[in-house]
């Protein structure tokens, strides 16, 4: 796992205030799946649409990355 991957999965962590042990982080593989992941261990008042917002937001201003679908795999966009 490169280290932007890692530095994305500690901003996540730190944003929804969860943590995604190692195992589980080598599983996510796009966009789709930090959501997924995302969602299923926070509380029913966060949808997955407030999720995906706050996911492509970290995206955005932590790493520069725009315009994105969801569907991209994270090793092909955040290298080191």
């Amino acid at each position: 796992m490169g280290l932007e991957l890692v530095e994305f999965i500690m901003a996540v962590e730190e944003e929804f205030e969860i943590n995604i042990p190692d195992d589980s982080a080598s599983d996510i593989i796009t966009i789709q799946d930090v959501v997924i992941f995302v969602d299923s261990l926070t509380p029913e008042a966060l949808n997955q649409a407030d999720i995906r917002f706050k996911i492509l937001n970290i995206l955005n201003s932590d790493f520069k990355l725009f315009n994105l679908r969801g569907d991209e795999k994270l090793k092909d966009i955040l290298s080191d």
